[in-house]
């Protein structure tokens, strides 16, 4: 949108041929949005984007960790000293996230019927 760079949002391919790519839409100095933007389209060797694709992957599993740390904070900051084991909880529950996102990175994205 704007004046701003082409960023890399994902890719579609025969193996999965649909996608939604959610996008940073850049504000205007002033706070408003551009009023005019456009979308790209690059026809490439799956090969090629397989490295940007790890990037895309890698970006929403540290999103995750982003938001288990903010939970954890939340949590202890009504316990203190942790009484509760609210820690092991928590990491319990991200190395399962983790397990299922590596396995398939968009079951959070999918209609809840397909999960």
């Amino acid at each position: 949108a704007g004046n701003s760079p082409w960023e890399y949002r994902g890719c579609v391919s025969n193996v999965q041929p649909s996608e939604v790519f959610p996008l940073n839409w850049p504000l205007n100095p002033d706070g408003t949005l551009p009023a005019t933007a456009q979308i790209g389209v690059s026809v490439e060797p799956l090969s090629e984007v397989a490295g940007r694709e790890q990037l895309v992957l890698g970006s929403k599993e540290d999103f995750a960790k982003r938001v288990a740390m903010d939970l954890f904070r939340y949590m202890e900051s009504f316990l203190g000293d942790d009484r509760l084991g609210v820690g092991n909880v928590i990491d319990n529950w991200f190395n399962k996230f983790l397990n299922k996102f590596r396995r398939d990175p968009n079951f959070l994205t999918r209609n809840k019927e397909q999960s």
